[in-house]
């Protein structure tokens, strides 16, 4: 019967892979990778520390769950989670902070000024309107429930990715 030879750097991977991985790198069983550790005689590397490997369709699978909800579905820790997701660049589902609905009467109108199309990049994560809206003497505007003066809310969409240059 002919036998597959122990490849020639079976002893180097075998040391560090366990049976699973050396099956994937040689395309054989089990019983093959078993048999070239006892020619070899590399023992298996302990798999408590060898990290776990990232599942099939790991990426798809987290676009649709919490990381909480990752973890216990995987039965895995924080560690190995951030691993996964730094090696399959993987995201997951998060929680709406709040819901920016504004009254009708407090809908911003239509501003072409600087501050306005701050005012407009802002809206996309947080609602944003004219403090004036809300009592005439005031000026400035009301982000996300905090008010602020002009030239800070202008800062903060430019800290938010807002190129004032191209507006």
């Amino acid at each position: 019967m002919n036998q597959r030879p122990v490849p020639k750097d079976f002893a180097i991977h075998a040391k560090v892979e366990i049976s699973i991985q050396l099956e994937a790198r040689y395309r054989c069983g089990s019983k093959l990778i078993t048999r070239w550790r006892q020619i070899t005689g590399v023992k298996a590397p302990n798999q408590h520390r060898i990290p776990k490997l990232v599942p099939l369709g790991f990426k798809a699978l987290a676009s649709t769950m919490h990381r909480y909800d990752a973890i216990k579905h995987f039965g895995i820790g924080i560690t190995t989670l951030d691993r996964w997701v730094a090696e399959t660049g993987a995201r997951f589902k998060t929680f709406h902070r709040f819901s920016p609905t504004i009254a009708p009467a407090l809908t911003p109108a239509a501003d072409s000024s600087l501050a306005g199309q701050a005012a407009q990049h802002l809206r996309r994560i947080m609602p944003v309107y004219k403090a004036s809206v809300l009592d005439p003497k005031r000026t400035g505007y009301i982000v996300g429930g905090r008010a602020m003066a002009t030239e800070e809310m202008i800062a903060m969409a430019a800290r938010k990715g807002w190129d004032a240059a191209s507006a």
